[in-house]
Formats: C-alpha cells, sequence, structure tokens
C-alpha cells in the first residue's frame, strides 16, 4: 500500500548522562508513499522519558530538560515535514494530556505545539484515547 522513501533518526539527548538509565532519546521519522494516491505522509514517532511532570507540572530533573528539547524537536520536524504532504506525529510522550492542557506548561507539548510559546507555527493536537 505504501512505498518507504526516506528515513531518519535524529538524537536528542543522553537523559541522565552518557551510559546512565534511562538511555538516549531519538526523534525518529519515515516518509512513505501512498501507492495509489501518489500522497506522502511523513510518520514521526518518540518515546520520551518518563516521570518528568506531576499534574502537568514540571519535575526539575535532567530528564525533564531533555524531553523538552525532545518535544522541541518533534515540532520542529513535523513543521519542517508538512511541505512534503502530511504528518503524523506519535509516541509516548510520558506527559498526562488534560493536566498538560489544564497547567499549559510553554515547553510540554500541549502549548508548545499549538504554538503558544512565540509566534511559531501550530500543530493540530489529537490526542489518542
Amino acid at each position: 500500500m505504501f512505498d518507504v522513501l526516506d528515513k531518519g533518526s535524529i538524537f536528542v539527548c543522553d537523559t541522565n548522562g552518557p551510559g546512565e538509565v534511562p538511555p538516549a532519546r531519538y526523534n525518529n521519522w519515515v516518509k512513505y508513499r501512498h501507492k495509489t494516491s501518489g500522497r506522502n505522509v511523513t510518520h514521526i514517532n518518540a518515546h520520551a522519558v518518563a516521570s518528568i511532570e506531576t499534574a502537568g507540572r514540571p519535575e526539575d530533573l535532567p530528564r525533564t530538560r531533555c524531553a523538552e528539547a525532545q518535544f522541541q524537536g518533534l515540532k520542529d520536524l513535523a513543521v519542517e515535514k508538512q511541505s512534503e504532504g502530511q504528518v503524523i506525529v506519535s509516541g509516548d510522550l510520558n506527559v498526562d494530556f488534560s493536566a498538560d492542557r489544564s497547567y499549559g506548561y510553554t515547553k510540554f507539548p500541549v502549548a508548545g505545539f499549538r504554538g503558544q510559546r512565540t509566534a511559531e507555527p501550530a500543530l493540530q493536537l489529537q490526542p489518542l484515547r
């Protein structure tokens, strides 16, 4: 149904230092072309580190700063790939969506992806339930 056109993996950070648990984090992507329609779709996926927030509020931890960088990298990559076709961002971001939305911390997904931090382009958020 799809042909793979391109793919990549972008290193974000070592969460607690080199060789420490949890391991390094990456933003991964694959660009597909739908065989029937010729439409391009880029799928971006990431797994952020756990235990970085409480009720939508960031914890002051090295892995929180890593997650913040990863979220910004996801958004930057999605904005970049939008010119090539549809973009789907998925993964385990380890932030409670409802609490994040209520608190509105600018470096976490809801506010950051919606472009509330600056005049950056916004992404449409559609959490899976």
